[in-house]
């Protein structure tokens, strides 16, 4: 602000009046006020992917480690309400309790997955005790998903000398 001289030694200052002032405080606050609520906002929706994050890491988490238990098993048989998993060392249990799908080792007790609607499997006709895959059907964000899981085929172990012995099987019947 500056003065300006006028008749002799009054000054004039340039001044912003009361109503300016308070029309500059009414603006700055509702800008104030908007910026606080983008704040929460941006907060909020933060928080929600963060959960929605955490929820696919669970579910991620869970599908790897099924996956570990069938490519580590020799065999997976059905004991009941339980699965147990037959590999090096002691077996690994996996169990459901209502919506709830876990496992059971030396270790202690794990969640593999939550919101489980049914778990199927598929065996052999004549072996029905034994387990070839589990299919397991989830709800996720409203959805019905269904995922599969089956052992790893090992080459160069018990595969590999059962074709041998078809291929000597089917020699000798040549013969």
């Amino acid at each position: 602000m500056q003065g300006k001289q006028k008749e002799g030694r009054r000054w004039k200052t340039a001044a912003f009046t009361i109503a300016e002032t308070l029309v500059v405080m009414v603006i700055s606050g509702i800008l104030l006020l908007a910026v606080y609520e983008g704040i929460g906002t941006v907060k909020r929706y933060s928080e929600r992917l963060l959960s929605r994050l955490a929820g696919d890491n669970d579910l991620l988490g869970g599908v790897e480690s099924l996956e570990a238990l069938f490519a580590r098993a020799d065999s997976v048989y059905r004991n009941g309400e339980y699965y147990l998993f037959y590999g090096a060392g002691e077996p690994v249990t996996v169990w459901r309790q209502d919506s709830l799908l876990g496992t059971e080792h030396p270790g202690g007790r794990d969640t593999l997955f939550r919101r489980v609607q049914s778990v199927r499997e598929r065996s052999p006709e004549r072996a029905p005790e034994r387990v070839d895959s589990l299919f397991i059907t989830l709800e996720l964000q409203g959805r019905s998903v269904c995922l599969g899981f089956a052992p790893v085929v090992r080459e160069g172990t018990v595969v590999e000398r059962v074709r041998e012995q078809e291929k000597r099987y089917t020699d000798e019947l040549e013969e």
